[in-house]
């Protein structure tokens, strides 16, 4: 794992946002990304005596993510477009191709890429009753997109966020540096 450099002046860890009609799929996306509780000293005593110590790996410190929910597509671009105004945009969302009775997977990117272009995207769906080549010309573009079946391993959650928000990062350290370099 490592940490997540930020543009110049930010400190927050990077935002990601959840789509999905399905309150346990969100529950299994906070598993996933949200951080780790800190235990107390006398539980990691008890159980460091019961189980011997964790691996040094297992001890590391986690990435950070600050997530954000939405129940339904258009609930997710609206929580886009308020999060924009705030000046707090996301650096990823995980959308859900499948969101009855509203928006499906699709509508909500092509949503969310007309108010933030830069956010990464990760189409996650249990069904294949659609082709990605029909995805990608429906979003339009495929630059940011990136497709999980679900179930997913909980490593692979992980691995996307991280790399996806770095990749976030880096862009948006890129084109502040441009822009600096312009002026």
């Amino acid at each position: 794992m490592f940490p997540f450099p930020t543009a110049p002046g930010a400190s927050e860890p990077p935002r990601v946002l959840i789509v999905d009609g399905d309150r346990d799929v969100h529950d299994a996306y906070e598993r996933c990304l949200a951080p780790p509780r800190r235990e107390s000293e006398a539980l990691a005593r008890a159980r460091d005596e019961l189980f011997g110590p964790l691996p040094s790996s297992a001890t590391g410190e986690a990435p950070q993510f600050e997530l954000a929910h939405a129940y339904g597509g258009e609930e997710g671009v609206r929580t886009v477009q308020r999060q924009l105004a705030a000046g707090r945009p996301f650096a990823a969302a995980f959308v859900d191709m499948r969101m009855p009775p509203g928006w499906n997977g699709v509508d909500t990117i092509k949503g969310i890429w007309r108010l933030d272009p830069a956010v990464q995207i990760v189409l996650s769906t249990a069904y294949s009753d659609f082709t990605w080549d029909k995805v990608l010309a429906a979003v339009g573009r495929s630059a940011g997109l990136h497709l999980l079946r679900k179930p997913f391993d909980p490593a692979q959650v992980l691995r996307f966020a991280e790399v996806l928000c770095r990749k976030w990062q880096l862009a948006a350290e890129s084109r502040l540096i441009a822009s600096g370099l312009q002026r």
